[in-house]
């Protein structure tokens, strides 16, 4: 693919050959060797995700019998098809471990989930944690997307404010500052309790732009320019999190989800998409659509922002500066 030209000439140039590479010991001898060393090569040990229905691939299906959701959801997807970070792994030829996926559709960034007693991300780290009592896979991929529930859970509150209210506008506003607070401050604590326990590699998406999905643009004037304000203002607060423990030695690799989306919507052809306004689930043919109901994207969107994801996965390993670069990473992406 053209576009990885630029970092390829940068990896080869040995950016990412003379950097530290993460080691694994034989158990026999213990004597260390290259992680990557064996008969599979792949640029992680494996890909574990955290989050909620945008990288749910099954988890609140199998917790609800079938129920959640249902046909013509793909295979327990909220979509109609493979999820952005199963198309990841087939562009990094891996494949996925369905125990290392904890995310769970509804998912809060703290304890709890908007669909009942299902887990939070709180409750998925700390499961992640409870199965390697002996510390996490420092080769691993460790993938978190979350806040969109926090901003569902928000919107039901505000709901219920009373308009006339001379103070109506500031406990809105009251009501959001909290979410934000509260959600950025969670993501920033699951990532500094996954590189305590050993990860090394951990990707993190923020907030998709709610205001310009169906669900947005369908609340009534207004709602959408509102709703990407507070997406603004919670993913400015999380780089700002994220750029705090960059600066104490936790380095994460960062995805734009709300950038890539309102590219998506304001030059669909670039992205082979023709309709990004509706609702594929209503359509007698989704394809070239981007979202497939209110909130969620087709796969179509998903691949785009897998592609994304090893755009910005080989951009953060081109630093000089990253920490144990996966050096297998450029011969393992799959083109299209």
């Amino acid at each position: 693919m053209n576009r990885y030209k630029k970092l390829w000439s940068l990896i080869l140039a040995g950016v990412l050959m003379g950097t530290g590479i993460a080691t694994a010991r034989h158990s026999a001898t213990g004597r260390a060797r290259p992680w990557f060393a064996g008969a599979r090569r792949t640029p992680y040990s494996r890909i574990i995700s955290i989050g909620d229905s945008l990288s749910d691939l099954g988890n609140l299906f199998a917790l609800t019998g079938g129920d959640k959701p249902a046909p013509p959801y793909y295979e327990g997807r909220f979509s109609n098809g493979p999820l952005w970070v199963e198309i990841l792994a087939a562009r990094l030829r891996m494949v996925l471990v369905p125990e290392d996926q904890y995310a769970v559709a509804g998912a809060y960034t703290g304890p709890g989930n908007l669909n009942g007693a299902y887990p939070g991300m709180e409750d998925q780290v700390l499961q992640l944690l409870d199965n390697h009592p002996q510390g996490l896979d420092p080769n691993a991929l460790y993938t978190i997307w979350i806040g969109a529930n926090d901003f569902f859970a928000t919107l039901e509150v505000v709901a219920l404010m009373d308009p006339s209210d001379p103070a109506y506008q500031q406990n809105v506003a009251q009501a959001f500052l909290s979410m934000v607070a509260t959600g950025v401050a969670n993501t920033a604590d699951a990532v500094s309790v996954l590189a305590a326990a050993g990860a090394r590699h951990i990707l993190v998406v923020n907030l998709p732009d709610l205001g310009i999905t169906p669900m947005g643009t369908g609340l009534g004037p207004g709602m959408g320019p509102f709703l990407s304000f507070w997406v603004d203002t919670y993913n400015g607060a999380l780089d700002q999190a994220l750029d705090a423990l960059a600066t104490a030695g936790v380095a994460t690799i960062r995805l734009d989800s709300a950038g890539l989306l309102r590219d998506m919507v304001s030059e669909p052809a670039r992205f082979g998409l023709v309709n990004v306004t509706d609702q594929g689930v209503y359509a007698p043919d989704p394809a070239g659509y981007l979202f497939w109901d209110p909130v969620h994207p087709t796969t179509e969107g998903h691949e785009v922002l897998a592609d994304r994801a090893v755009h910005e996965l080989l951009k953060f390993y081109a630093r000089k500066r990253a920490p144990r670069s996966p050096r297998a990473l450029l011969g393992h992406i799959k083109r299209r």
